[in-house]
């Protein structure tokens, strides 16, 4: 709440005010009167992050998917209001766009199951099915589907021949 007294919460860029909606909310934590950021300026410092295709940004002017499902996942409680609405729906518009043939999406360039999970957790936190809604099923493969796809003899996640299993692609 006092970050400023060492480093601005900004200095991360929009990660860092993401992850911090994330955490607040999930512990419904209160924010101090006298906090250096508020939650209304952390959702402002997310929503300036938003491009005008509806994807967000990391750095620069390209949309990343990850951080646009981040983004998403941030943002889904703040749906009463209507700016917060509209770029949710602007960035789920934006996600459907950016799907691959396979169900799969792709960030920094390369296809890849940690992004396709985050998609699927933003789309549950606004209550959107990843397996059956038609906006994200491409040539009859869903989100979902995408995701079993990698899953390996052991029960766990890997990449590309799911021959073996790796952490971070189990842990997504």
């Amino acid at each position: 709440y006092f970050r400023s007294r060492t480093a601005d919460l900004g200095v991360q860029g929009i990660n860092a005010y993401i992850w911090a909606l994330i955490a607040l909310d999930s512990v419904s934590g209160v924010v101090p009167d006298d906090a250096d950021d508020t939650r209304e300026d952390m959702i402002n410092a997310v929503l300036e992050g938003q491009l005008e295709n509806g994807g967000f940004r990391l750095i620069g002017e390209t949309p990343d998917v990850d951080i646009t499902a981040m983004a998403i996942t941030a943002l889904s409680p703040y749906t009463d209001r209507e700016d917060v609405l509209r770029a949710l729906n602007s960035a789920v518009e934006f996600l459907s766009g950016v799907q691959k043939d396979g169900g799969d999406f792709a960030s920094w360039g390369q296809e890849n199951l940690e992004s396709t999970a985050q998609v699927a957790v933003a789309l549950c936190t606004l209550g959107i099915d990843p397996e059956n809604d038609a906006r994200f099923v491409k040539n009859g493969n869903s989100v979902l589907s995408n995701m079993m796809s990698f899953v390996t003899e052991d029960k766990q996640f890997g990449y590309e021949d799911n021959t073996e299993a790796n952490a971070y692609a189990t842990e997504q």
